[in-house]
């Protein structure tokens, strides 16, 4: 399966933005539930590296594109999922592998996944990635957009897993 992740980056210009996002996406292991990637990939040239600078409505269009596609995630698998259900079953442990029927391990699988996304770990579903001050919020972004605009990117970066 293929997925769109943004990675913001600083760089002087789209040729570096893309060289160090390449680069880190190899060697830095945070993605490691891909098993291959590119930078651009089935997301097409022309939207491979947008800056702030150039573009500023499609740079915060992407950024908030990515941060819903979060939500809407989060909420797909909150909405099969009983939440007290899967607590009492957590209270209850005893520290042996807890005895999930199939229904109950998907729901606690689909909780899981949910609270990955939601805390900002490195997922398929995270769809965004601040390769400046790692995790998955646009906060500092903001903050460096205001500070230094110009050196602001964005990289599309095609993720199979």
């Amino acid at each position: 399966m293929h997925v769109l992740h943004r990675i913001a980056v600083e760089a002087e210009n789209a040729q570096e933005a893309k060289d160090l996002v390449n680069e880190y996406i190899e060697e830095s292991g945070n993605f490691n539930w891909s098993d291959w990637s590119v930078v651009g990939g089935r997301w097409g040239e022309e939207d491979t590296v947008i800056s702030y600078s150039e573009t500023p409505e499609k740079f915060l269009e992407a950024v908030e594109t990515a941060r819903q596609w979060r939500v809407e995630q989060v909420n797909s698998y909150l909405a099969k999922v009983d939440v007290e259900h899967v607590t009492s079953l957590l209270k209850n442990y005893n520290g042996e592998e807890l005895a999930f029927n199939d229904q109950d391990g998907m729901q606690a699988w689909r909780l899981g996944k949910a609270l990955e996304i939601a805390n900002g770990d490195s997922n398929p579903y995270g769809y965004f990635y601040d390769m400046v001050d790692g995790g998955a919020g646009d906060e500092y972004l903001k903050k460096r957009i205001e500070e230094n605009p110009t050196e602001q990117y964005l990289v599309a970066v095609d993720f199979h897993f």
